[in-house]
């Protein structure tokens, strides 16, 4: 059951990773939006769909997490606080996957070319810092294996 979590995480680094190949067969030599393929259209729907089933994939593994972990580890009190920051790194991964998947659904609506641009630069770049968010959570997670949960942090209390 521990060692289900390092499969997921690989392969979700590898669906991202596809993902981002797929995204970047969308584009030009220029970085422009190749509108004039063939299949185009339907590449930027299988895209779309694909960054939503990553989302949700995203979203069941932080809630699975939150629930399972308390019955792997039962030491574990408090289901964020004593996993390295694990449960964070996924929160913060999540979200630059929400914002990626925002940004590529609002590209069409943009019609200065300049900004377009910059929109279709940025989300195609913000992928390496969900990248980056998947690797600390892959690192944070095999810490959890290795080195069992963190010491459980009391919050001091100050009393005026």
């Amino acid at each position: 059951m521990k060692l289900l979590h390092p499969i997921f995480m690989l392969g979700f680094l590898f669906w991202l990773y596809k993902q981002r190949s797929l995204g970047k067969s969308l584009l030009d030599r220029h970085g422009r939006l190749a509108k004039d393929e063939t299949d185009f259209e339907a590449t930027l729907a299988k895209h779309r769909f694909w960054g939503m089933i990553l989302i949700g994939y995203c979203f069941a593994g932080l809630v699975a997490g939150a629930i399972l972990t308390g019955m792997v580890y039962p030491e574990i009190t408090v289901p964020f606080g004593q996993t390295y920051g694990h449960g964070y790194i996924g929160a913060l991964g999540l979200g630059c996957l929400v914002m990626s998947l925002v940004l590529g659904l609002s590209i069409k609506r943009v019609v200065k070319p300049k900004i377009r641009e910059r929109f279709v630069t940025f989300h195609t770049n913000i992928i390496f810092l969900v990248a980056a968010f998947a690797v600390l959570s892959l690192l944070t997670g095999a810490g959890i294996l290795v080195f069992g949960p963190s010491q459980a942090v009391t919050q001091i209390q100050v009393t005026p």
